[in-house]
């Protein structure tokens, strides 16, 4: 794996253009989540498609996890009050 010169996101050889671009402006651990799974035959879609799916996914599950923790909070709150 190689660092580009214009900025310090991690390129594959053969990676295009355009996916490092969209990848830029996103902090080096973000990018490394987001190019989990892909492979260097992948098309650039499929790689732009395969960020966008574990991205999302991470997300939702952040989410999920905060909503459980926010709602076992509140149920032990309220067991106090009553």
């Amino acid at each position: 794996m190689q660092q580009s010169s214009a900025t310090d996101v991690a390129v594959e050889p053969g990676e295009p253009a355009s996916v490092r671009r969209r990848l830029a402006g996103l902090p080096a651990w973000l990018t490394r989540l987001a190019q989990i799974g892909v492979l260097p035959s992948d098309s650039e879609e499929l790689r732009l498609r395969k960020a966008v799916l574990v991205l999302s996914s991470t997300l939702m599950a952040s989410l999920a996890f905060i909503s459980m923790v926010d709602h076992i909070g509140e149920t032990s709150h309220r067991v106090r009050l009553t």
